[in-house]
């Protein structure tokens, strides 16, 4: 990956793992969305350039769609990433509300893997996240679950979402910084995701990592462009069951 944004000489860059699957038509509508993906990581928003432009489809998006999964499973807030879901139009809607309702907890002992929320490991974020967003001067929205995975749309008359990392803002950490598959300009990855690649040289490392890091959260944090989305996962790795005469362990 490091490589690849290494040697790249275009402007943007589209990070697509193997087992996703080009699923828009006509090539009309793929045109257009990558259009409008590739225009608004120009445009500022809120005082800050779009970080990256999410492109699984957000209804034929291919299993497992985990932000969905974990989230029911831990009693959390659904994801913006599953706002085009829910939703035609998730802004008038008010996404995520009455969907399912606070108080949000961590789900200990009722969940296989005793889990505790990112909400109570990073709480210490959400404070100085709401300071430096007041002190941009950006209009802000203050700590508490009713400001969990908001969304608004990134410019008037556009066909995308955009919604903020900023810890107060997305409490439950459930904005991950991933690329499958996302578009970003070139200069803007390897400004702030190279250093993590050429030092961590692991993807799921640099994933848990950026996320949960102070850049992400708390400052200067980044506006991420949610679109209807191309790319279906299919995943290739791995089946759900064995044969019943297979010994895995061969």
């Amino acid at each position: 990956m490091k490589a690849c944004a290494t040697s790249c000489d275009q402007e943007y860059l589209l990070f697509l793992e193997d087992d996703f699957q080009l699923v828009t038509r006509p090539v009309e509508l793929v045109r257009h969305r990558f259009q409008v993906a590739m225009s608004n990581l120009k445009t500022t928003e809120a005082g800050a350039k779009i970080f990256g432009v999410h492109l699984r489809h957000k209804l034929f998006f291919g299993p497992p769609f985990y932000e969905m999964l974990t989230a029911r499973q831990h009693g959390e807030p659904p994801s913006p990433y599953t706002a085009w879901y829910f939703s035609s139009d998730p802004v008038a809607s008010h996404f995520p509300d009455n969907l399912w309702q606070p108080p949000f907890w961590d789900s200990g002992p009722e969940c296989d893997s005793d889990r505790r929320s990112w909400h109570q490991s990073l709480r210490y974020q959400h404070g100085p996240a709401f300071h430096f967003e007041s002190k941009r001067g950006e209009v802000p929205h203050g700590p508490g679950d009713e400001a969990a995975a908001r969304t608004w749309w990134c410019s008037n008359d556009s066909s995308l979402l955009c919604t903020s990392t900023a810890a107060h803002r997305d409490p439950f950490r459930s904005l991950m910084y991933s690329t499958n598959p996302m578009l970003f300009r070139t200069d803007t990855w390897r400004l702030h995701v190279m250093s993590y690649m050429t030092l961590l040289q692991d993807l799921r490392a640099v994933e848990e990592t950026f996320t949960s890091s102070y850049t992400w959260r708390v400052d200067p944090t980044f506006v991420l462009g949610l679109s209807l989305g191309l790319f279906r996962h299919r995943r290739l790795d791995r089946r759900s069951m064995p044969d019943a005469d297979e010994d895995h362990l061969a």
